[in-house]
């Protein structure tokens, strides 16, 4: 993958998830099988005890754009101000964790 569109991708995927486990795979497969491939998908582990880190994270290693920030549970607008400091992307999008 071309470290150019990491960096500065068309579009920033953000998703921020607090024990989504449930359908957490299907919101992830959505946003990677989308035909548009120039994003950054940026995950944010809100301090989950499920396990939803540990799909993040499989995911993480068969797909290079996705970054995930793991943190203490803080709540969703914190969450999602973390990941946007991340997001260098054109235009920025949202998906929730249940979004499917």
């Amino acid at each position: 993958m071309n470290e150019q569109l990491l960096e500065n991708p068309a579009v920033a995927v953000l998703m921020s998830v607090y024990n989504g486990e449930r359908l957490l795979n299907e919101a992830i497969t959505s946003v990677l099988e989308q035909t548009l491939t120039d994003f950054k998908f940026i995950i944010v582990d809100d301090g989950s005890n499920d396990q939803s880190f540990s799909i993040i994270k499989r995911f993480q290693q068969t797909d290079p754009r996705i970054v995930v920030i793991n943190k203490p549970n803080t709540g969703l607008v914190n969450s999602l101000n973390c990941g946007i400091r991340q997001a260098r992307g054109k235009y920025n999008a949202r998906i929730d964790a249940d979004d499917i």
